[in-house]
């Protein structure tokens, strides 16, 4: 049943899982996509959803979580029922806001699994604003393992509250579900995967390239050891940097005997990384 199911899943972090999708990804992706379902549906609050004063409170909470481009989605012109991880629920968590909405249609016991993932709509906000605050790196954790489940539903985008309200493009990410992405499970890139470093499809395009795990977020210091430069992924051991945006930081980094390589995380840009195209 459901509760036996959801206990085998919350029992393992998000690299456990990935372990195990990988073992059979034709058969565990219909398994994942009928979770996803399910966990989004027992989150649906019909009683809240009736009631003024929480639609009005649910309202609030999308416009302060959610990029206007998703609001019409989370809240429909039409009758809808919503639930989820939420203040107006009475059930939200510190740093998580998690919304399930459906069309009222919807609601009815001839609604089948596959109809069920159609309806619905789902977001994620993760609120990154005090990240000195107790319970922050275990909430950034549960926010991944959210996303790493979730992102088997067709229609679920995921974002933070500095992203909505400082806006950087994309402001949030809508999962595409065909794209098939082939990640060899690997116990240095452990770490990358439970926090959500890097995406699914950065990580295979590394391993492509036969490029072992880097660290993200590398900080060049001078001799006194101060900092005076950071790497968006480097790789020390190489001396090997790929910095993306502060273009300024690749000078900083060739002096002190780096190889640096500006510019996206891609094949052009990492294949300059590795010496084959200067």
């Amino acid at each position: 049943n459901f509760a036996t199911l959801e206990g085998s899943f919350r029992e393992r972090n998000s690299f456990a899982l990935l372990l195990d999708y990988l073992s059979d990804p034709g058969n565990k992706t219909l398994l994942w996509q009928k979770m996803a379902a399910a966990f989004a549906w027992v989150w649906l609050d019909p009683k809240k959803s009736q009631d003024t004063g929480a639609k009005q409170k649910y309202a609030y909470e999308m416009q302060e979580n959610a990029s206007a481009y998703r609001l019409n989605a989370l809240l429909p012109d039409e009758p809808f029922v919503f639930g989820g991880l939420l203040d107006s629920c009475s059930s939200s968590q510190q740093f998580i806001e998690l919304a399930a909405v459906v069309p009222q249609q919807a609601i009815k016991s001839t609604t089948s699994i596959e109809q069920m993932r159609n309806w619905l709509r789902l977001h994620i906000c993760f609120d990154d604003r005090y990240s000195q605050d107790n319970g922050y790196e275990a909430g950034f954790n549960g926010f991944w393992w959210m996303v790493n489940l979730l992102q088997f539903l067709p229609d679920m985008t995921f974002t933070s509250r500095k992203a909505v309200h400082l806006p950087q493009k994309p402001e949030a990410v809508k999962m595409q579900t065909s794209v098939v992405v082939d990640i060899q499970p690997d116990e240095s890139w452990a770490e990358i995967l439970e926090f959500g470093l890097l995406g699914a499809e950065e990580i295979a395009l590394l391993q492509s390239l036969s490029l072992p795990a880097p660290t993200v977020g590398y900080e060049l210091q001078d001799d006194d050891g101060e900092i005076i430069a950071e790497a968006d992924l480097a790789w020390p051991l190489q001396k090997q940097a790929l910095i993306i945006d502060n273009q300024e930081f690749t000078a900083l980094f060739a002096s002190k005997g780096w190889h640096v390589a500006f510019g996206p995380i891609d094949e052009n840009t990492l294949q300059h990384l590795s010496g084959g195209d200067k």
